[in-house]
């Protein structure tokens, strides 16, 4: 969990970054890894049925 966190950290201060110095494809690539970690986070999380089985 703590790898999640370094790497969401490190995702966002270089989003930032790529913004204010104008590289939009840094900036797009970081925001989609952001966005890869939090659905994977959020899928993880989330409880879903068993196949059948109760």
């Amino acid at each position: 969990m703590t790898i999640t966190w370094v790497a969401l950290i490190f995702l966002i201060s270089t989003t930032y970054i790529a913004i204010h110095s104008d590289l939009e494809t840094v900036a797009t690539t970081c925001i989609a890894g952001v966005m890869t970690i939090l659905s994977t986070y959020i899928w993880a999380e989330t409880k879903r049925p068993t196949s059948g089985k109760e």
